[in-house]
């Protein structure tokens, strides 16, 4: 599993893309190198904090903050995107 996990992350890290992953807690367990450049957090300081307190997203329009939806299906680690939505 560990072996898994390293390959896992190694690839993400080759994504063109920002991408996070929480715990069922919604704490973070990892960024990859896009998110911690958008987000400003580096991935040993992230791990443990709120997705909320890490990935703050506002509207472009007004400015209104977007509340970020991070929970739990089947007691299983899952990702959500903002809306709730897998």
């Amino acid at each position: 599993m560990l072996l898994e996990n390293e390959i896992t992350d190694r690839t993400l890290d080759l994504i063109g893309e920002a991408v996070l992953r929480t715990n069922a807690h919604g704490d973070i367990t990892y960024l990859n190198r896009m998110a911690e450049d958008m987000t400003g957090w580096r991935r040993e300081e992230a791990r443990g904090h709120a997705v909320a307190d890490v990935l703050r997203i506002v509207e472009s329009v007004g400015g209104t903050a977007v509340v970020i939806v991070a929970g739990v299906a089947a007691q299983k680690e899952k990702n959500y995107c903002g809306n709730g939505q897998l």
